[in-house]
């Protein structure tokens, strides 16, 4: 077995070609569009993205080249990649073990409590379309860094000095660390947070750590919304679209929203609680960890994916969120009340 190790992305060019595929021998011509850019422009290795989570039929693949300047040439435009990281690893052959390959990161990552990013990264070291199994690809699986995030949330809203004592020894919790070290850590930093914040700080500190929605995912919502003005509208589409997305109810200004089971079937089928939670939490620390008893204010995490798609829809800000129900306070499920201003019905 390869080595997994953390790989850190810098901030970098990026030119590419966005494309929904089907199967990988589509990615063939787009490999030869991109063979117009200069080598001497290029800056790394022909590179692979697959964003998760927007709503294509199929795999929504960008092919590129990190490049040290900005060219715009027929389908290829350039964009900036953002800070990411990744637990990776090296793989040599073809696309059969290559899927293999993917497996073991991603098993991993869940081993030590970690929730996936949104994107899968595969560095094409060697392409041999004639012999595959010479194909080598570095495979970049990326993580929901939230730590990262709760960081600059943490001094944004309680400042540097108050953010450094509640964040103490984040450094040390690398994608690499146990599930049991990551989870004390939570558990502390945690409790450290609601000794010196307000609940809607814990809110605003918490909720905006959650994964970033594709606007693509939200914009049909926003549309349907802005054509309808009505919200229930909104709510039928989505469920008619999504039929295992649990259905929100509005009274007055509220919406209560809950989160569906990660793994819907084997949540019906389980027999304790454990197994409840293992299965319904998207939160893969909350999920696998042995005894999480950790503050459901880290719910505020998976409030803020909610926050993200009605913020979007009714281009209205959430003014506060109570969790009516967590997993972490031994409730079968998660439900949280977003507050608005205004009137929703």
């Amino acid at each position: 077995m390869s080595e997994i190790y953390h790989h850190i992305r810098e901030e970098t060019l990026f030119a590419s070609i966005r494309q929904t595929i089907k199967e990988r021998k589509d990615l063939h011509p787009i490999i030869d569009e991109l063979d117009v850019i200069d080598p001497d422009i290029r800056n790394g290795d022909l590179t692979l993205i697959f964003h998760y989570d927007t709503p294509v039929d199929g795999f929504d693949a960008e092919l590129g080249y990190p490049v040290n300047q900005a060219i715009e040439i027929d389908r290829i435009t350039t964009r900036k990649l953002g800070y990411n990281e990744f637990l990776a690893t090296m793989h040599k052959g073809n696309n059969e073990s290559l899927r293999e390959k993917i497996s073991e990161v991603y098993q991993l990552m869940y081993k030590n409590g970690i929730s996936p990013g949104m994107e899968l990264v595969e560095v094409l070291k060697t392409i041999d379309r004639d012999n595959p199994e010479n194909n080598i690809t570095e495979i970049q699986a990326s993580i929901h860094m939230w730590i990262y995030l709760y960081r600059k949330n943490l001094i944004k809203f309680l400042g540097e000095g108050l953010a450094e004592g509640i964040s103490e020894g984040y450094e040390k919790i690398t994608p690499l660390i146990v599930i049991s070290d990551r989870k004390d850590w939570v558990k502390g930093t945690l409790e450290k947070l609601k000794a010196h914040s307000t609940e809607h700080q814990q809110f605003e500190i918490l909720s905006n750590i959650a994964l970033t929605r594709p606007f693509a995912e939200m914009k049909r919502y926003r549309d349907k919304y802005h054509e309808t003005q009505d919200i229930h509208e909104v709510i039928k589409m989505r469920i008619g679209a999504q039929p295992w997305v649990s259905e929100p109810r509005v009274e007055g200004n509220i919406i209560y929203t809950s989160k569906t089971p990660r793994q819907n079937d084997k949540y019906r089928e389980a027999k304790t609680f454990d197994e409840k939670r293992k299965h319904y939490c998207f939160c893969i620390l909350v999920a696998n960890c042995e005894n999480p008893d950790i503050d459901p204010i880290f719910c505020y995490r998976a409030a803020g994916w909610a926050r993200q798609l009605w913020e979007t829809v009714l281009d209205l800000p959430v003014i506060g969120c109570t969790i009516e129900k967590s997993i972490l306070n031994g409730d079968e499920h998660c439900e949280f009340a977003l507050h608005f201003e205004n009137n929703l019905e």
